[in-house]
């Protein structure tokens, strides 16, 4: 009887370090995820203003005006 209650003990031991590992690699799978959504944000944001700043440009070079733009706006 004590044998199987020792390999019963060890069983959810063993259970739990297993658990204990997925959820590890969960978390630093969620952590890399979260990273590299904000890099691709980023990276989508620059190109946006990049493209806004060449249209307006464009636009105030058709319509004759002054091309001083405040690049702060973008």
């Amino acid at each position: 009887m004590l044998g199987n209650k020792k390999r019963s003990d060890a069983f959810i031991l063993l259970e739990v370090l297993v658990a204990l590992t997925i959820v590890g690699v969960s978390m630093a799978l969620l952590w890399q995820t979260k990273n590299n959504q904000a890099v691709f944000n980023k990276t989508l944001h620059e190109n946006f203003a990049t493209e806004r700043l060449d249209h307006d440009r464009a636009i105030l070079k058709q319509l004759g005006l002054s091309i001083t733009l405040d690049m702060d706006g973008y």
